[in-house]
């Protein structure tokens, strides 16, 4: 015996164009995933966004030049709308206005 219903093909059809697509997405994810870890590990920020330590003055530091990179990364973008798409997609926000999305937000300090 046969199929059941032989003439009906696949419920989806994947394309080379749909799985490219998929590819510069995940491709693009990678690059600010590793852009995280990279200034994570450059700055001392912990697990949830935590500057390691009890140091104000540190805590301080750090949020500045955070500020600076993210200035950096969303002046690399090649015209307006690449600068606006760059600074919804880095990876921290102000601690003093994490707004409604408080993901990876530099927070505070956390005991090593």
């Amino acid at each position: 015996m046969g199929l059941l219903f032989p003439e009906t093909g696949p419920p989806v059809t994947i394309d080379n164009e749909y799985i490219e697509q998929h590819q510069r997405v995940y491709s693009t994810y990678l690059q600010h995933a590793q852009l995280e870890t990279q200034l994570c590990e450059e700055f001392g920020i912990g697990e949830f966004g935590y500057v390691v330590g009890k140091d104000p003055n540190h805590f301080l530091v750090v949020t500045r030049k955070l500020d600076e990179r993210r200035k950096e990364f969303v002046a690399g973008g090649k015209n307006m709308d690449e600068c606006r798409q760059r600074e919804c997609v880095w990876p921290f926000q102000d601690t003093v206005d994490v707004g409604h999305n408080p993901r990876g937000a530099v927070t505070g300090f956390m005991d090593r």
